[in-house]
């Protein structure tokens, strides 16, 4: 075919170079600009549809609204935001720089954890005065605390994902950023199965299957396919920790504590449903409560650790001083 130029695509768009080299950027239609316009209105219905939900289902207002459940658009929006800060990637370092500085910089860090710990405390005790409430039990997906576990989750994940591109080893070794990466996965994933109770489902799937097995039935039946990536998981993590900030004993105690909480959250999970859920209310009410709080103050502590890191190198710390 003869033709006088040739065309090599880069992201959304298309260098067009003639013989002298000189290149054209020719716009498509799936350009990064139309991409994000695209991601924002979605942002937008989603977000309008959040909102119907809550003021229908949460404060009672007799409007249409097209569902009750916040969790599935709670869950989408912060795809579709996560989705934006890749397709906009200024958009996305503008907000990433302002959370940045909104959990290294004092004050604002020393609110952000105390309005953590504040929120931890607030739905404790609601759990505690309104044992039969749907939105104040932490143990239901509809309940605030799901979503603030959710909301807190993502968060970490995006301090992970800062931390991974400003990590001196990760820019220089493919081996650290992949680590990092996984480490950010982790958290994006429990945030999604938070929102969207995705380990509930194996509930109902293997119920049925044996009805009548003690064996089966003595814990949750969503543990006996979670286990094994639960300990992979929790054995990856600690690796991570120890090889990495084994030169930051400090910051290596705050993710291990954090990371102890965890697991003693599995360890709840198990004895929970043949040990105290036929006890009675009080002691369901009670389990509940220290199995999710050491979920939320894990994550709490989690952001802890990776944010005292992300203040201790060399980029944050002449960022803060500069801003000082």
């Amino acid at each position: 075919m003869n033709t006088d130029e040739h065309r090599k695509k880069v992201g959304g768009s298309r260098l067009t170079a003639d013989r002298s080299g000189k290149t054209i950027p020719t716009q498509t239609f799936w350009s990064s600009g139309t991409l994000a316009l695209a991601v924002k209105i979605l942002i937008a219905a989603d977000a309008l549809a959040l909102s119907l939900n809550f003021l229908s289902s949460h404060v009672g207002l007799d409007i249409p609204a097209p569902g009750r459940r916040l969790n599935n658009p709670l869950a989408i929006l912060l795809a579709l935001l996560f989705a934006l800060g890749y397709v906009d990637r200024a958009w996305g370092d503008k907000w990433l720089a302002r959370l940045k500085n909104f959990i290294c910089d004092p004050p604002t860090r020393y609110y952000f954890f105390a309005a953590l710990v504040a929120g931890v405390a607030l739905l404790e005790t609601m759990h505690y005065l309104h044992p039969l409430s749907l939105r104040w039990d932490l143990d239901k997906e509809q309940g605030y605390g799901t979503y603030f576990a959710t909301v807190q989750l993502f968060i970490l994940g995006l301090v992970v994902l800062m931390v991974a591109r400003e990590d001196e080893e990760a820019r220089t070794s493919k081996s650290a950023l992949w680590a990092w990466r996984a480490v950010m996965g982790v958290y994006f994933y429990l945030a999604l199965d938070d929102c969207l109770g995705i380990h509930e489902n194996f509930i109902k799937i293997l119920q049925p299957l044996a009805p009548k097995s003690a064996i089966l039935h003595v814990m949750h039946e969503w543990l006996w396919v979670y286990a094994p990536f639960i300990l992979a998981v929790a054995i990856f993590l600690a690796r991570f920790f120890f090889l990495k900030f084994r030169g930051a004993p400090k910051i290596m105690f705050i993710l291990f504590a954090a990371l102890s909480l965890w697991v003693s959250v599995i360890f709840l999970e198990g004895v929970a449903k043949s040990l105290v859920d036929p006890q009675g209310l009080f002691y369901s009410t009670v389990l509940e409560s220290v199995e999710e709080g050491a979920e939320m103050l894990g994550a709490t502590l989690f952001l802890l650790g990776f944010s005292a890191y992300l203040r201790s190198l060399p980029s944050s710390r002449r960022s803060i001083e500069d801003r000082q």
